[in-house]
């Protein structure tokens, strides 16, 4: 929303519209007489036409224990200034070693001018490993794939400098997410597979997460797995979970 002014010699005329130009609400109130060198009055002209319209802002932050058909629920992402944020870390300190941030920012709410910014896209509850599974599974979708490549909203991370994927002999990879660094000798298929791993030659992988720096043998098969970091399977040749329960496979497993 934008309050808009047209100042004039007799009226300041404003409007309260939309990013589209729709007007929500327009009034008007008589320009007032202040001279060249006292423009205060003028000033706390506007500051109360926009006091006016200033939305309320959050007014609490609740556990939410399922008692309301419709609600507003936090993602727990916060943007703030630096030193605010590290005076809200503090006075939580002082309070308890067990108060978290949104424990102040709670408490802060009828303090602070917080805002809530509407997310209308899809949020991932991410709390046991098939939860973890599934998000990972859906973000192959041709929809979600998409979002990766929007220019409007570009996605920023740390990166290792490393060369693009490799594909080796008759390596392959379909509907799949396969990051820099690694080398495919294999068939990839609907799978992640994260920096610097290797899928041996005639390796079959299909609905897997394989994390960095893994290393999977020549003519393995693997469906349905979650492979922490830095694994190797080497001599076991088959690995076959369930779509409605994965195999894990720990971190620095050899298999």
């Amino acid at each position: 929303m934008y309050l808009v002014f047209d100042v004039g010699g007799t009226f300041v005329k404003y409007a309260y519209m939309t990013i589209d130009g729709e007007i929500k609400e327009k009034g008007k109130y008589p320009t007032p007489d202040s001279n060249k060198q006292d423009v205060s009055e003028f000033v706390e002209s506007l500051g109360r036409v926009y006091d006016s319209f200033k939305e309320k802002g959050v007014e609490g932050i609740e556990l939410n224990v399922g008692r309301y058909k419709k609600r507003d629920l936090s993602l727990l992402t916060y943007i703030m200034k630096k030193d605010i944020f590290v005076s809200l870390i503090e006075e939580a300190r002082k309070v308890s070693r067990m108060y978290w941030l949104k424990d102040i920012i709670n408490d802060k709410c009828a303090e602070l001018d917080i805002r809530a910014i509407a997310h209308r896209g899809k949020v991932y509850c991410i709390n046991d490993l098939k939860s973890y599974f599934d998000a990972n599974m859906d973000i192959l979708s041709l929809d979600n794939m998409k979002e990766f490549s929007d220019p409007k909203w570009p996605i920023y991370t740390n990166t290792s400098d490393t060369a693009p994927v490799v594909y080796i002999g008759d390596g392959t990879a379909q509907q799949s997410l396969i990051s820099n660094g690694s080398q495919i000798s294999g068939t990839v298929k609907h799978s992640i597979v994260g920096r610097s791993c290797k899928i041996g030659k005639g390796a079959i992988i299909e609905n897997c997460v394989i994390t960095e720096d893994v290393e999977i043998g020549p003519n393995a098969i693997l469906q349905n797995v979650i492979i922490d970091k830095h694994s190797k399977i080497i001599h076991k040749k088959e690995l076959v979970g369930q779509d409605y329960e994965p195999l894990y496979i720990g971190r620095r497993e050899k298999i």
